[in-house]
């Protein structure tokens, strides 16, 4: 019940670390780099559009190259329609159908419920169980990376990609 295009997306989003599912959604095939995606992140203090690269690991390449052949002539990886992204309502319909399935079985019980935005808070507590910084989960997931140092100093966004992917290998 749920499109191999969108199961491809819950992978990503566990393949990158917790990037948000909305950002990886929405970004067309040009934004999927040798070894990063460039998402556009709008959350924080007015909602400043700005870059966040998130690494891409070898099965979020490999996850990409599985979904060429079917969305490869899409504007969009993660597209049902040749000129648009999945719908972000789409994403917990997603999960409520695939939670009716055997697929949702676990040593005979049923996984319990669970939204797009759990796979995220469920990799950052993965990360902090393995001793990764508080700091480096954050600059990998993006959050809160504010201040004057950063603003000024450290405003090339690129650069943050081999950091990130050490966080996230």
């Amino acid at each position: 019940g749920v499109s191999f295009a969108m199961a491809q997306l819950f992978r990503m989003v566990i393949a990158t670390g917790g990037q948000r599912i909305e950002q990886l959604a929405r970004e067309p095939w040009t934004s999927y780099k040798d070894d990063a995606v460039c998402l556009i992140d709008a959350k924080g203090k007015g909602g400043i559009k700005r870059q966040h690269f998130g690494p891409l690991s070898n099965r979020a390449k490999a996850i990409l190259r599985e979904l060429k052949p079917f969305t490869g002539q899409h504007s969009h990886p993660f597209s049902m329609a040749s000129d648009k992204p999945l719908s972000s309502e789409a994403f917990s319909k997603a999960t409520r159908r695939w939670l009716e399935t055997d697929h949702a079985i676990l040593n005979g019980e049923r996984i319990q419920h669970f939204t797009p935005r759990d796979l995220r808070r469920s990799l950052t507590q993965l990360m902090q169980t393995h001793g990764i910084s508080n700091g480096a989960s954050d600059e990998l997931q993006s959050h809160g990376l504010g201040g004057v140092v950063s603003e000024h100093y450290r405003n090339n966004p690129e650069l943050s990609i081999p950091s990130k992917k050490k966080t996230m290998d």
